[in-house]
């Protein structure tokens, strides 16, 4: 029996006004989301529903432009570039790669440019490209790889501009998603399941802001899952949070601590975090207001 029929969640006669669905304008993620509707809906229908597109990464709706985001990304570059200058084992690994495919000592390819051109061969078990004489194998990865590793470690840390560069990236993403949540809280809206189908790009910084542990970067056909639960006996509403199909509730930022004995976090922790707590961080009550530069200057 289908999981979300079994759960109650959904029937066989579900219809447009139970579901909401949203991509990013490319054919991978248009196809991630039919392929993951494919197996959840109990009667797969395309007639049935719609796809709306995103045109932000992280979902924005309104006033998606945030200079203090864009102040905070040049702030993480910088400090990434830093990072490239001083890695040796990088180095020696692109000039490897570089050498095997004979493109040339003066070509220096970015480091992360490398690793998304390779990784889809890994990922999928294929043989790695060949130069003239011979193929690039995993192991002349491990400098990328190790890098990778290493950046995630020195960057992603407490009040460093990473940190609150996801907390401003994010914020219209949890916005809409705590906003869900409340009007199914309040009885105010029939959407049962809503589908924001994304890139790495949208799966790592939100992995970041809710501090999932053992985090470098997203694999491939990556989820992040936010579920809402109701105790019968209280009425009380609770949340979990599953990556990759594992629950990592009692990690998030705003769930430490607060976790009940089967791995539930109250509901309104939740809420409290996206409407008071993320923006207090850069002393805003409003996503615009924590997004003027010059309101940020002294975070």
């Amino acid at each position: 029996m289908c999981i979300t029929k079994k759960l109650g969640l959904l029937s066989d006669k579900w219809s447009e006004a139970d579901i909401s669905i949203e991509s990013t304008g490319y054919t991978r993620t248009l196809q991630s989301s039919l392929a993951l509707l494919y197996g959840f809906l109990p009667q797969f229908d395309f007639s049935k529903f719609y796809i709306k597109l995103s045109h932000w990464l992280n979902f924005c709706q309104k006033n998606c432009q945030c200079s203090a985001a864009h102040k905070y990304a040049q702030q993480v570059d910088e400090e990434r570039y830093e990072l490239i200058k001083n890695d040796v084992g990088l180095k020696e690994s692109l000039d490897v790669i570089n050498t095997i495919l004979d493109v040339g000592s003066s070509y220096k390819p970015r480091a992360n440019h490398v690793q998304d051109a390779l990784t889809p061969f890994v990922c999928h078990h294929r043989r790695l490209p060949c130069g003239p004489k011979e193929c690039l194998k995993v192991e002349h990865l491990g400098g990328i790889i190790n890098h990778t590793k290493m950046v995630a470690a020195v960057t992603n840390q407490e009040g460093k501009p990473l940190e609150k560069l996801v907390r401003l990236s994010m914020h219209p993403m949890l916005q809409r998603i705590v906003s869900g949540m409340e009007s199914a809280v309040l009885g105010n809206d029939s959407v049962k399941f809503t589908l924001f189908s994304g890139h790495d790009l949208t799966v790592s910084p939100l992995i970041d802001v809710l501090t999932l542990p053992n985090h470098t970067w997203p694999p491939y056909a990556s989820r992040v899952v936010f579920e809402l639960w109701r105790e019968d006996q209280t009425s009380s509403y609770f949340i979990k949070v599953l990556y990759n199909g594992e629950n990592l509730t009692k990690h998030v930022r705003f769930c430490q601590g607060f976790t009940n004995d089967i791995g539930l976090c109250p509901w309104k922790r939740f809420f409290e975090f996206v409407t008071e707590e993320n923006l207090g961080v850069f002393n805003s009550t409003t996503y615009l207001e924590a997004c003027q530069t010059k309101h940020s200057q002294h975070n």
